[in-house]
């Protein structure tokens, strides 16, 4: 079901981006390397932490234009982090899009909820939904978006 979402989301990118969308190819990729990848992420991405409903601080960040008309909210699956999507960030960000990313509380680099680091936990399935409310309160509609 997600990977279905995922490209019918990808498909709605390339309809409605620019005339000719940008994305990094394989060769450009091959070139990009690791230390190439965290300076790009660094000079573009603001990185933050917002309060989770129940006061858990949880990392952030944000690719943002003042320019860009369009937004995305990248949620991670469970035991990912944002990092993973550096690079989906930076081809939707240079195809005319403002992008969020966080972490799932005890996922990435967000706080752990257990003692031992290696094991998820989420007590109840609501937090993450309450969490991404959260964020979309507290730092997507908080940047200024014009018509």
């Amino acid at each position: 079901m997600l990977a279905r979402l995922l490209l019918i989301g990808i498909c709605l990118l390339m309809n409605t981006a620019t005339a000719s969308p940008t994305f990094t190819s394989e060769a450009e990729l091959s070139d990009w390397t690791l230390s190439g990848l965290n300076a790009d992420w660094q000079q573009t991405a603001e990185m933050g932490q917002f309060y989770s409903a129940d006061g858990l601080l949880l990392p952030y960040a944000k690719l943002f234009s003042s320019e860009h008309r369009k937004s995305i909210i990248v949620v991670n699956g469970r035991t990912e982090s944002l990092l993973k999507y550096q690079e989906l960030a930076r081809d939707l960000f240079n195809n005319g899009y403002n992008v969020y990313l966080y972490d799932h509380r005890g996922q990435g680099l967000a706080p752990r909820l257990l003692d031992n680091p290696h094991i998820g936990h989420v007590s109840h399935f609501d937090d993450y939904v309450q969490d991404l409310e959260q964020f979309v309160q507290q730092i997507v509609l908080q940047d200024p978006i014009d018509s």
